[in-house]
């Protein structure tokens, strides 16, 4: 449950006992958002057929689950997790069905709050997905924020009525997971000491070090991006890497510059916390930190140069064209020596 400085909203996940309240504020946000999008008689048709009490009794009871956002219990914004009902859905993903919050609220951080409580409840899952109308740019943007990016489009049945949805998925459990199997093999190299252990627990180390840096290190160039105003559009899912998309021709060298940085940033960034952070008690955990740091030298060897060369006047594209096309060779043995 969360509250605070929501306005004086409450956060807190639904049970069957709240049926109507989430039937009241489903059809409100609803009708709220898509009057005069959609017409009347379907908007109508809608709601009373996915809205109704015993429909959403019936969703929790399969196994769906749910979170209301109240201002002294009076309900206004809800959250709808569900098992996916998407054609680009795969093994380990689940489907955010609805989150909406009454229009009045919005900027509050209270539907931000609302995510939140839907991606801890969705943590033991492998992707988020969600379909929302294509035309709903203010949904979208929020979305994309939250690191979103789209994969399919589909045709969504309103009140017996098609409408065009893009599908979006966002990642939940790279890190994690990859985090787990290290931790796995840490430990049991703690309680058996052997070379085999210590063998998969070095291993294990090299790969998550880098892998780490790899991930901050491109969401550190998003990050930069956004920051800075550039226009930088998530990629969809099985096109990554790279994460995103830079557009060289109307992005500023300022812009450009501050993409770089951000990447640069964030792999250092993640090289001292795992340096600070952890006790470096075992080969494992040692492995870890350096290759992070070995990740760190590789990649700033490559950057460095080509964030000086803007800095110098040339522009994105230029900068970038002088990095050697054997760079992941040379500047991978210096990588390596550093780790």
């Amino acid at each position: 449950m969360s509250g605070g400085g929501l306005h004086g909203a409450v956060i807190r996940e639904a049970g069957a006992a709240d049926v109507r309240a989430l039937a009241l504020v489903s059809d409100a946000t609803f009708l709220e958002t898509f009057a005069g999008m959609i017409s009347g008689e379907a908007l109508v048709a809608h709601c009373a057929a996915k809205h109704a009490p015993d429909h959403l009794a019936g969703l929790l009871a399969a196994g769906a689950r749910a979170w209301l956002a109240e201002i002294d219990r009076a309900p206004i914004g809800y959250a709808l997790l569900t098992r996916p009902q998407l054609d680009a859905a795969q093994d380990g993903d689940i489907e955010l069905k609805k989150i909406y919050l009454l229009s009045r609220f919005h900027g509050s951080g209270i539907a931000a709050a609302l995510f939140d409580a839907v991606l801890c409840g969705a943590q033991s899952h492998r992707r988020l997905l969600l379909g929302v109308k294509d035309d709903n740019h203010r949904a979208i943007a929020f979305y994309t924020k939250q690191g979103f990016r789209q994969i399919a489009t589909r045709r969504f049945d309103v009140g017996g009525t098609l409408y065009d949805d893009v599908v979006l998925a966002r990642d939940l459990a790279i890190v994690a997971a990859v985090l787990s199997l290290f931790a796995a093999a840490d430990a049991w190299h703690a309680l058996t000491g052997t070379a085999l252990s210590a063998g998969l627990s070095l291993i294990d180390g090299l790969l998550v070090g880098a892998l780490l840096g790899g991930l901050f290190h491109e969401w550190g160039h998003f990050a930069g991006a956004r920051l800075s105003g550039a226009a930088a559009p998530l990629r969809p899912f099985m096109r990554f890497p790279p994460l995103f998309d830079f557009d060289y021709v109307e992005n500023t060298k300022q812009q450009f510059q501050a993409m770089s940085i951000g990447g640069n940033t964030a792999h250092w960034l993640v090289f001292f916390v795992l340096l600070f952070g952890l006790p470096l008690g075992s080969v494992g955990q040692v492995a870890i930190a350096s290759s992070a740091f070995g990740f760190a030298i590789f990649a700033s060897s490559v950057e460095f140069p080509v964030i000086w060369r803007a800095s110098q006047g040339l522009t994105g594209i230029e900068a970038l064209s002088k990095i050697p096309s054997n760079f992941v060779r040379r500047n991978g043995s210096y990588g390596l020596v550093a780790a």
